[in-house]
């Protein structure tokens, strides 16, 4: 069995020195569980939830985290891959540099984003996050593979090589945020790891 610690970043106090506060102290309890011998932490991506998670830029925290350890596996639980958050290939280059700087301790997550608030920030449609999360992952577990890559789907994209490339090659270990018996399925349908959690989020 392994063991894993979960940050969502939740702020009893919402203000900059708090949010400051709370950055450090789970850093510190990243740090600390690997010295427990915590198999990996993972860190969440939400947006504009004030009471629920300001962990809005899981890439820096993890990084942090990162340079801090050296045994620890370092998990985006999860990326939001819908197009408006964040473009497959700008997810490829920060995760192949958190690859490679963490020693090839990265662990990649994949997610719809949880709630209307933050899907219409970003100008996400909810019908189009399923497609486009299935999409995004066939990108990045692909772009890597050639010194050329090119795609063309609902995305189009030229001819180009992605740089860098990950230390665990040929990528990540990917997964896929569970909350629902279908989503687990669509994850063994990708042959993709299931991230199961308990709790979708506020809407």
């Amino acid at each position: 069995m392994k063991f894993s610690v979960l940050f969502e970043l939740q702020c009893a106090d919402p203000s900059p020195e708090g949010e400051a506060e709370m950055l450090r102290n789970c850093v510190e309890q990243a740090v600390e569980a690997e010295r427990q011998g915590f198999d990996a932490v993972w860190a969440v991506e939400h947006h504009s939830l004030k009471w629920y998670a300001h962990m809005s830029a899981p890439e820096v925290f993890l990084t942090w985290v990162a340079a801090k350890t050296e045994r620890i596996r370092i998990g985006h639980g999860v990326v939001c891959m819908p197009f408006g958050y964040n473009h497959p290939l700008r997810v490829a280059e920060k995760a192949a540099m958190l690859d490679l700087l963490s020693g090839g301790r990265l662990n990649l997550g994949a997610g719809r984003g949880a709630t209307r608030m933050e899907m219409s920030g970003f100008g996400v449609d909810k019908a189009d996050t399923y497609p486009q999360v299935e999409e995004a992952l066939e990108i990045i577990g692909t772009c890597w593979r050639d010194d050329i890559f090119e795609w063309h789907g609902t995305l189009d994209i030229g001819p180009r090589t992605v740089l860098p490339r990950p230390a665990q090659l040929p990528h990540p270990p990917l997964f896929l945020a569970c909350t629902k018996d279908e989503t687990v399925e669509l994850a063994a349908a990708y042959g993709i790891g299931a991230l199961v959690l308990g709790f979708e989020g506020p809407d």
